[in-house]
């Protein structure tokens, strides 16, 4: 069924609103070959959490950006410490997923665990962050048979000026951070940045000694830190 349509010139106006949005496709990664290579010709599965992501969501640590990841389970311990694993095997103090930081081990090397929430970078200072879900023992060692979780942070050759972040939430948690960079030359920058966080530790009960604890209690300064 057709209905006839007539259209008067100038007694119709038709408004159109169109709303921009960015697509990444294809991103560019460095992790599984050292050296940059689009993501989809890599040799291994990768995930790439870029900066348009990271500057979106509202984070404590590194690991707050890799929830909405594939294949990554993480184990949270309390308001800023968690676990994070690839491929399964999850456990308290696993060190099964290699991290790095600009290509430098970010773990704990003497313990062989992962402690993401003590990186001294902050979501202003990350560029992109880059997981390798496949084995990696064939450029970084026999301990990377789980995946490889390597953080980019930004230069300050390609990123210039200052940023104040300041944050709030429940378990009276308080914090901000400040990152700024500046070029002195063509091929020499410095950057700075820096973080505190504070807030209350989740309650738990000591079956021991029959109250409620929270790590605050153990030891008043290990959730009140300035990296």
């Amino acid at each position: 069924h057709t209905e006839s349509v007539r259209v008067t010139p100038g007694s119709n106006t038709l408004d159109v609103g169109l709303v921009s949005d960015v697509l990444v496709l294809n991103p560019i990664q460095v992790t599984v070959g050292r050296k940059p290579e689009k993501m989809v010709t890599a040799p291994a599965t990768t995930h790439v959490v870029g900066s348009v992501q990271i500057e979106e969501r509202p984070a404590i640590t590194v690991v707050d950006h890799l929830r909405a990841s594939p294949g990554v389970d993480i184990l949270q311990l309390g308001v800023q410490t968690s676990n994070v694993v690839t491929r399964g095997f999850q456990n308290l103090f696993s060190g099964s997923l290699h991290a790095l930081t600009d290509n430098r081990i970010a773990g704990l090397p003497a313990l062989h665990v992962n402690r993401l929430q003590l990186l001294p970078q902050s979501s202003d200072d990350i560029e992109r962050i880059e997981v390798v879900l496949g084995p990696g023992s064939a450029l970084y060692g026999p301990n990377t048979a789980d995946g490889v979780l390597h953080v980019i942070t930004k230069s300050p050759l390609d990123y210039q000026g200052t940023t104040l972040s300041l944050r709030g939430g429940s378990q009276n948690m308080m914090g901000g951070s400040l990152w700024s960079a500046h070029s002195l030359g063509e091929n020499f920058a410095v950057k700075v940045s820096g973080q505190y966080l504070t807030g209350d530790e989740f309650e738990y009960f000591d079956p021991v000694e029959g109250e409620n604890r929270t790590l605050a209690d153990a030891d008043p300064d290990a959730f009140r830190a300035i990296l």
